[in-house]
């Protein structure tokens, strides 16, 4: 039979291994769609389509939500080192 503290600690460190995934996953979303944008995408547009301002409004437009969606994710990622640190200093029983 296990033990209270036994109990407790693997609740936890699936708890913590969750924060660390999810840590993970928002960085690797986050670098990959960066780099695809800037990287494959911007390109592209000023190679295959004949106006080049027209390039420039969509590369602009794709610069805009990648813009937004790394403040999302800079949020997302505070808020989980907060609970990283907030869990790593809690006592278990």
């Amino acid at each position: 039979m296990a033990s209270v503290t036994e109990q407790t600690a693997l609740p936890a460190q699936r708890a913590r291994r969750l924060l660390d995934f999810s840590v993970t996953f928002l960085v690797t979303l986050w670098a990959g769609s960066l780099w695809t944008v800037c990287g494959i995408v911007a390109p592209q547009l000023f190679a295959t389509l004949p106006e080049r301002r027209l390039a420039g409004q969509m590369a602009a437009r794709l610069f805009h939500i990648e813009t937004w969606l790394g403040v999302v994710i800079a949020i997302l990622l505070i808020a989980l080192f907060a609970a990283r640190k907030a869990f790593a200093t809690s006592k278990t029983i």
